[in-house]
């Protein structure tokens, strides 16, 4: 079937070679004649592979000799031309010679006449950073000391040298302008056991992205590029610091335009040590000198571009802010990683639960923290995970934190107790900062966030004032030999309340309000009945809970 379909496509078809059919294990490639090139545009040859599958799930595609790449535009490492919308496959219902048809088309208008006239000569400039990636992709080897690099540095005006470390064993760099606290704390983050050596990162900002023609490729190119960019008194430091620490230090330079950061490792730093086991059982140690930089991807990891792609204005406000949270169960556990992964700088929680067993299924902590404190196990994730936050615990009650701090000097006051009484005990200390109160109703049939200015009072008993549905004292499962009670919810159900307070906080934190805040999650009618027909449900409730799932701002006195 393949063979007689080759046949037809090479009759209909004036662009392929009938004569240089050939078949492989995996495919049949077919020669495209691709003589009408210029001279100084000209490529060797050109083919279509069709694969054995082609009829059912497999694609054709176009492919030149794997030298053009970086040479000319959309071609990959391994040669495949990538323009227009390929073949569009079996599933797209289109006769078979039809989609081999459109693609040797698409190669056709998309590539050849194109590249032939000079317009696709730009197009490295489009996408500069996916052709450097291939770049350093081809240029790596296990012997390269740097495979990685990762900085937390936000759009520096002015060039720069700041301090790194790599991390021996893992291959990767890090830098921070943030201080060495910074710093080491986004070492502990990824391996806080591996041997350190330190790097000079020296930044210099570029007018215009590199493309492939114009890349440095050696240590001189490198130099001028510096020279050229930053000035010959910023580069003969460079310069001394290389001659003075090479052997101590590796120095690491960033070409930075905009979003665009070209690495190069130079050359002559620390050398790089490798040990092999022979088949005698001995060890051979090999020093590795590089000679020549390394080109690598350099990946941001500071703030505003971790939590908007710098598209959230109010991002380096909020690495400011300090919030004050008081529980981290399972409610308050799931808010506090959404506050540190939305940029919040720091956060003090206030809690005196043990974490246990029966607490895994709905709370982000899990098995290896059973049997130790819920905040300091909090505190310890996060710094894993969002080294940017700074986190403080107190492994007690809100009384017992609010008579040694003064809990004014926050923010924000966030409380997920679930208790009426603590967010009393709040308002007797609380001046001139805001609280938000958050909670839940039994099943998460309904969830609770308000937002209390420093002049708005929460007042008590106002939990019972927003309450959707009487439930009977049966809602809460005892505990066997405690005498303790909890309600019965999956976290997947709490995770609406989570995301409705979270969203709130951060509403109030880059754009305060001067005005009370009542905001409810509330689900439809028949999720009520469904744990109990004769729930009562309150007159607001009956006449909202319509739809199923619904974020209502109450107009609510209290």
């Amino acid at each position: 079937m393949l063979e007689e379909f080759i046949n037809n496509i090479c009759v209909c078809n004036g662009r392929l070679l009938p004569a240089s059919v050939k078949k492989h294990y995996q495919y049949t490639s077919i020669q495209i004649d691709v003589s009408d090139f210029y001279l100084q545009r000209a490529i060797d040859w050109a083919e279509i592979r069709i694969p054995n599958d082609f009829f059912t799930t497999g694609r054709a595609s176009i492919y030149i000799d794997k030298k053009y790449c970086l040479k000319i535009p959309h071609v990959e490492p391994d040669g495949k031309v990538c323009v227009g919308d390929g073949d569009l496959g079996a599933f797209s219902g289109e006769e078979s010679t039809n989609r081999v048809g459109w693609l040797i088309t698409n190669f056709e208008n998309d590539f050849i006449i194109p590249w032939n006239e000079g317009q696709l000569d730009y197009d490295f400039i489009e996408e500069p950073i996916s052709y450097w990636n291939i770049y350093v992709q081809k240029k790596q080897s296990s012997r390269s000391a740097v495979k990685h690099v990762y900085i937390d540095v936000y759009a520096p005006e002015e060039h720069s040298v700041i301090e790194g470390k790599l991390l021996n064993k893992s291959k990767t760099i890090i830098a921070s302008s943030a201080g060495n606290k910074r710093l080491s704390k986004l070492i502990n983050s990824i391996n806080p056991n591996d041997t350190l050596i330190n790097v000079d990162v020296i930044i210099v900002n570029i007018e215009q992205p590199y493309n492939p023609s114009i890349w440095p490729r050696t240590d001189a190119d490198v130099l001028r590029e510096i020279r050229y960019n930053a000035g010959g008194e910023f580069t003969n430091k460079f310069i001394q610091s290389r001659k003075q620490y090479k052997s101590k230090k590796h120095h690491l330079v960033i070409f930075k335009h905009i979003d665009n950061q070209y690495g190069y490792l130079m050359s002559n730093g620390p050398r790089n040590v490798e040990k092999f086991e022979t088949i005698y059982g001995s060890t051979i140690i090999r020093n590795i000198i590089q000679d020549s930089p390394i080109p690598l991807q350099v990946k941001r990891i500071d703030q505003n571009w971790v939590v908007g792609r710098d598209t959230i204005a109010t991002v380096n406000h909020r690495s400011g802010l300090t919030i004050l949270i008081v529980g981290c169960g399972a409610l308050g556990s799931f808010i506090i990683n959404h506050l540190a992964q939305s940029g919040i700088g720091y956060l003090t929680i206030v809690d005196h639960d043990i974490f246990e067993a029966e607490n895994m299924s709905r709370h982000s902590l899990g098995l290896n923290s059973i049997k130790k404190s819920k905040a300091k196990q909090l505190k310890s994730e996060l710094e894993r995970k969002s080294p940017h936050c700074i986190v403080d615990t107190f492994t007690g009650n809100f009384i017992g934190y609010a008579n040694k701090y003064d809990i004014n000097e926050f923010d924000l006051i966030v409380d997920v107790s679930g208790e009426d009484s603590v967010a009393v005990e709040i308002e007797a200390y609380r001046t001139n900062i805001p609280l938000v109160k958050s909670w839940m109703e039994p099943y998460v049939s309904a969830g609770h966030a308000c937002y209390f200015p420093p002049k708005k009072q929460y007042h008590s008993g106002f939990i019972g004032q927003l309450k959707c549905a009487n439930w009977s004292r049966d809602v809460m499962t005892k505990l066997p030999g405690c005498s303790s009670y909890f309600q019965s919810y999956s976290v997947t159900a709490a995770a609406f309340c989570v995301a409705m307070t979270s969203e709130l906080i951060m509403e109030m934190l880059d754009e305060p309000e001067n005005k009370r805040i009542v905001r409810t999650w509330l689900r439809e009618k028949s999720y009520f009945s469904k744990f109990n027909s004769d729930v009562e449900l309150s007159d607001w409730t009956k006449n909202h809970a319509s739809k199923y799932g619904q974020v209502i701002d109450r107009d609510i006195d209290v």
